[in-house]
């Protein structure tokens, strides 16, 4: 079955959620219902199979609903300041992390779009990837190497 998305699906504006819902729905007009929802984005081409059963492995072990694979990145970020709506500064996350020491703030992780699970239960509850028990899947800086550009694909071929 090929699926063909509409205009506003295949932008570059489209978000990740209406595409998959608009996926659910044309499988399901073919009368094909799945329990999970695994996305693999092709921009995140380093993970392999062993990933992929990893995340499976980690999801159907844990009492959880969704894995989203990460790479762990520099928590400073959490000593960062945005301005509200008045214009005035408040933590990023929280207004003690940017006063406390870079050891103690906890661990920070980028999604890297190579490895999403979901039950499909949760998916259309939550209308997101994310769920209240979703587990990290965490890879490698060089497996989380992300092509979006030339110069990301020869970052990846530097390092391949």
């Amino acid at each position: 079955m090929t699926l063909k998305r509409n205009d506003l699906l295949s932008s570059d504006k489209a978000e990740t959620v209406p595409v998959i819902k608009n996926v659910l729905e044309e499988l399901k007009k073919e009368n094909k219902v799945y329990d999970y929802i695994v996305l693999l984005q092709p921009t995140s081409p380093l993970r392999d199979e062993d990933d992929i059963d990893e995340a499976f492995e980690l999801l159907f072990n844990n009492d959880v609903t969704a894995i989203i694979s990460v790479n762990e990145i520099n928590n400073k970020v959490l000593k960062s300041f945005v301005q509200d709506d008045k214009g005035y500064m408040k933590g990023i996350s929280s207004n003690d992390y940017p006063f406390q020491s870079r050891q103690s703030l906890p661990s920070v992780y980028n999604s890297n779009g190579a490895i999403y699970i979901i039950s499909v239960k949760e998916f259309n509850y939550n209308n997101s990837l994310l769920t209240t028990k979703t587990l990290p899947y965490i890879m490698s800086d060089i497996k989380s190497l992300d092509i979006d550009t030339l110069d990301d694909l020869d970052k990846v071929k530097k390092e391949m």
